[in-house]
């Protein structure tokens, strides 16, 4: 009963959002191959973000906020809480530069920087609705997402740092 409360209570919170999750061959930071789903989303509970490394604009404020979301969830990062920051421009962004980037933020256990060949990174950014033509153009999109429950929600990068604590911990709760 009280699962079906919060479940209900957290549908209602946020915009929910429809998302198929491939199991497509991607690279983290460190060089290693990981299949996205069956490695990185399956059995956790994740908050996705789409930069590119060399971006001046949006995608600093981004590394800021998963900084300090990384501070706050100090105690939950890699086990309970993963943070998934993946570029939109597979082509410049090599697991060099990501490691980089990720350095520069202050990238921990639990936040992976992820990059990959062209074609599947484009094909993952379409899968979760975050496909950009235009890099420059890409929104400040965070997509958050408890696979165990099947529940995803879309938030603007903008949302203030305690609401997306907020809206994490309601999908941990799900898994108890």
């Amino acid at each position: 009963m009280i699962k079906v409360i919060l479940l209900l209570i957290l549908l209602c919170s946020t915009t929910q959002a429809k998302v198929e999750l491939p199991d497509l061959k991607v690279t983290l930071q460190t060089g290693e191959s990981k299949l996205f789903y069956s490695d990185l989303v399956k059995d956790k509970v994740v908050v996705i973000r789409f930069i590119f490394t060399d971006c001046g604009m949006v995608c600093p404020m981004l590394g800021v906020l998963f900084k300090r979301l990384q501070k706050r969830l100090s105690s939950q990062m890699g086990q309970q809480v993963h943070l998934l920051s993946i570029s939109i421009d597979p082509a410049n962004d090599t697991p060099e530069k990501m490691r980089l980037w990720g350095e520069k933020y202050g990238a921990g256990i639990g936040w992976n920087q992820i990059t990959g060949q062209k074609q599947i990174i484009d094909q993952l950014l379409k899968s979760l609705q975050a496909f950009s033509v235009e890099r420059d153009s890409h929104s400040a999109l965070l997509l958050l997402g408890n696979e165990n429950a099947g529940v995803w929600k879309r938030l603007d990068g903008t949302t203030p740092l305690a609401v997306l604590d907020e809206e994490i911990q309601k999908l941990l709760v799900l898994n108890h």
